[in-house]
C-alpha cells in the first residue's frame, strides 16, 4: 500500500474548492492510504475549529477523519521534524541570515516520510516543492524576490532530494480521467475547470503546467 501523506496546504486547497472527495474515491479505488501528522491536525482541524471563519472547512476535515478516509499518523517522528524544519530554514541565507522556507506542518511531513519507504508528499506550497526538486531555482527566486545575494548550503540541500512531492492538482486530475470524479461535462472541460479552480484557490501551479496537464 502506498502512504500519500497530505500537508496543510493540499488538504486546504481542496476544502476551498469542494473537492475532499477526491481523497475518498482514491483511497476506495486505489491502493493508498492518506495520512496526516498531528502537527498538520492542529493547523487544519483543532486550531481552525475554534474559529468561525475556518469551522466548517475544519468540520469538513474532520468527518474524513473520522470515516478515516484521512487518518493521522502516530508514529513518533519529533526529532526528526526538527532536525529537517532547522535544515530547511538555513538552507539558504542572505546577509548571514538563514531564510525561513517552511513551517512546523510541512517539515513533519517530510520527517514522516523520511520514515515510510516509497511514500509521497502532497503539498501545494511552492517553495517546499522546489526545494526538494529545484533548489537552484529556488535561490535564483529568492535572488530576484529579495533583491539580495542568497547563498545555499549544499550539504543541506542533498537532504531533500529524495522526497517524492506532488500536489492536489495531480489527485484532482487523476480521479477526474479515471472517470472517478465526475462534473455535468465534458471529461477535459471539467479538467481544465479543476485545476483553473485551485491555481486561483491555494495550488501553487502555472498555466504553463495548466497546459501540459490538458494535453496530456
Amino acid at each position: 500500500m502506498r502512504t500519500v501523506i497530505l500537508d496543510s496546504s493540499s488538504i486546504i486547497s481542496l476544502s476551498l474548492n469542494s473537492l475532499l472527495d477526491v481523497l475518498r474515491v482514491l483511497r476506495d479505488n486505489y491502493d493508498v492510504r492518506f495520512v496526516i501528522t498531528p502537527e498538520v491536525k492542529k493547523e487544519i482541524v483543532d486550531n481552525p475549529i475554534e474559529m468561525k471563519r475556518f469551522e466548517l472547512e475544519a468540520l469538513m476535515i474532520s468527518k474524513l477523519l473520522e470515516e478515516k478516509i484521512i487518518t493521522v499518523s502516530d508514529e513518533d517522528f519529533e526529532d526528526e521534524t526538527h532536525k529537517f524544519y532547522d535544515s530547511a530554514n538555513s538552507v539558504y541565507s542572505a546577509d548571514g541570515e538563514g531564510l525561513r522556507l517552511i513551517h512546523g506542518g510541512e517539515a513533519s511531513c517530510i520527517a514522516l516520510s523520511s520514515l515510510i519507504p516509497d511514500s509521497v508528499i502532497v503539498v501545494d506550497e511552492r517553495t517546499t516543492r522546489m526545494l526538494c526538486e529545484a533548489p537552484e531555482n529556488l535561490r535564483k527566486l529568492l535572488k530576484n524576490k529579495l533583491h539580495a545575494d542568497i547563498s545555499i548550503d549544499r550539504s543541506k540541500v542533498s537532504m531533500f532530494s529524495k522526497f517524492k512531492i506532488l500536489r492536489s492538482s495531480e489527485l484532482v486530475y487523476v480521479a477526474i480521467k479515471e472517470g472517478l470524479l465526475e462534473f455535468p461535462a465534458a471529461k477535459e472541460q471539467s479538467i481544465e475547470a479543476a485545476l483553473y479552480a485551485l491555481k486561483y484557490k491555494g495550488c501553487a501551479i502555472s498555466w504553463e503546467e495548466i497546459k501540459e496537464i490538458k494535453e496530456m
